[in-house]
């Protein structure tokens, strides 16, 4: 059975996939060694939301550095190449200029650094011809971290009246607890002590959840907070 390799790259749900459509070749010699990958890669810089001039990727190895569409291309290769039905990839934010391995989040002002966080992404290779999306993408505690430098970033944007970065802290902040209606309704009144208090619950529910995978355990912990929530407004 010929394998098809799918190129998935997600970030806070928003997911880029690329298959060598009408590729029967194993060895990676269809139709996406044809192409020009420079669309590919400026999709990548766009879903992670930009690098500067000193930024780079590089894969959980550290062995591979992600500069150009080229780079990404032979990364892609390589994987296509593996055996087995699924390969993992997770690519580093990289800023040689930081001492404290830290990044400046795009468009922020100066002066204010938040600690570099582990983005993410996943390539998959399935023996199937489409290629379906993990629905475990994040895990829950780099979400709650995450979560709570936005939450810190975005106190900061209030207090100085940075109005534009404090909307696109707490946008970014909520997107990664989409359906979760306590927390959209904490945002939509501006109240981030709110935010914070229901993020420490959900890091205590985080750690239940270690010893359970119920599912309705989860949804009705949900629907309590949204109720208490409601109840207050």
């Amino acid at each position: 059975m010929t394998k098809r390799g799918c190129l998935e790259i997600t970030k806070e749900y928003k997911q880029m996939t690329r298959c060598p459509k009408n590729s029967n070749d194993p060895n990676f010699c269809g139709e996406m060694e044809q192409k020009d990958w420079k669309e590919y890669f400026e999709d990548l810089k766009r879903l992670i939301g930009g690098l500067s001039n000193e930024e780079y990727l590089k894969d959980e190895s550290q062995a591979n550095k992600i500069q150009n569409a080229k780079d990404l291309k032979h990364i892609w290769a390589e994987c296509y190449a593996e055996d087995g039905n699924k390969w993992l990839l997770e690519l580093r934010v990289i800023c040689p200029d930081s001492s404290k391995k830290s990044i400046m989040e795009p468009g922020f002002e100066k002066g204010v650094i938040m600690q570099t966080r582990e983005k993410k992404y996943r390539v998959n290779k399935q023996d199937k011809e489409d290629c379906k999306a993990d629905d475990n993408i994040f895990d829950e505690e780099d979400d709650l971290q995450d979560a709570y430098e936005a939450v810190k970033a975005a106190d900061i944007a209030k207090k100085t009246k940075k109005w534009s970065d404090c909307t696109k802290f707490t946008e970014r902040l909520t997107k990664r607890f989409v359906g979760k209606a306590y927390i959209w309704n904490a945002y939509q009144s501006g109240d981030y002590k709110i935010i914070k208090s229901k993020l420490d619950e959900l890091t205590a529910l985080n750690e239940a959840l270690k010893l359970s995978t119920i599912e309705n355990e989860y949804n009705s912990y949900v629907t309590k907070l949204t109720n208490e929530w409601n109840k207050k407004n």
